[in-house]
């Protein structure tokens, strides 16, 4: 008879006076790459519809794991169309199954006393592997996306220039870390800079 575990996770994140809820997507994702890492579980289940969460599906997809998604309401307006590209799996949650389970209720008032805030603790440092394989699907993610004219002209820009132009380099740095879910140091930037300028030349090589 063969055992099957079941890992449930909540991710609750700060509350911004809006009301809405911040850092969500970055503790999912931290959560989903290091499980998958680590081969601990085989299958995840996401009930979110956040393109944001795409590069960790790929990721923990190249460990093996198998990533479904529960969409809530509408997925045709709640789901990301290349997150569902990605996703091994589709679901919907109905009206009638959130009804059932689920009961919104007012925020709670607030204690005469605040309570004490209790530090958190710092977030999983990812290993470099898991680094370096979240830098090759952003940069494969921002090559793809560029058309053959901006591909001519940042090649051309590179065989004049060592820097990367902005409108890549900002959105380069900032979803490798999001991806990782922290600061890079100055070290990993120049690594992962590097690397971008590799894959643009191998992409253009022809």
């Amino acid at each position: 008879m063969r055992t099957v575990w079941r890992l449930v996770t909540a991710r609750f994140a700060q509350t911004a006076f809006t009301g809405e809820q911040k850092g969500v997507d970055s503790l999912i994702v931290t959560d989903l790459i290091e499980l998958a890492r680590n081969r601990a579980i085989s299958d995840a289940i996401l009930i979110s519809g956040d393109e944001d969460l795409r590069i960790a599906v790929q990721l923990a997809q190249t460990f093996g794991v198998r990533v479904h998604i529960l969409a809530v309401g509408d997925a045709g307006k709640n789901v990301s169309s290349s997150l569902k590209m990605e996703a091994d799996s589709l679901e919907l949650l109905d009206s009638a199954w959130l009804s059932k389970y689920i009961k919104i209720t007012g925020p709670a008032p607030l204690a005469a006393t605040s309570a004490p805030v209790i530090p958190t603790q710092p977030a999983k440092v990812v290993s470099q592997n898991t680094l370096d394989q979240t830098t090759h699907l952003i940069c494969k993610e921002l090559l793809d996306e560029a058309d053959v004219d901006a591909l001519a002209n940042l090649k051309a820009h590179l065989s004049t220039s060592t820097t990367i132009p902005p409108e890549f380099d900002r959105k380069l740095i900032a979803k490798t870390a999001k991806a990782v879910n922290r600061r890079l140091s100055s070290d990993e930037m120049r690594k992962i800079r590097g690397f971008f300028v590799t894959s643009l030349r191998s992409r253009t090589a022809s």
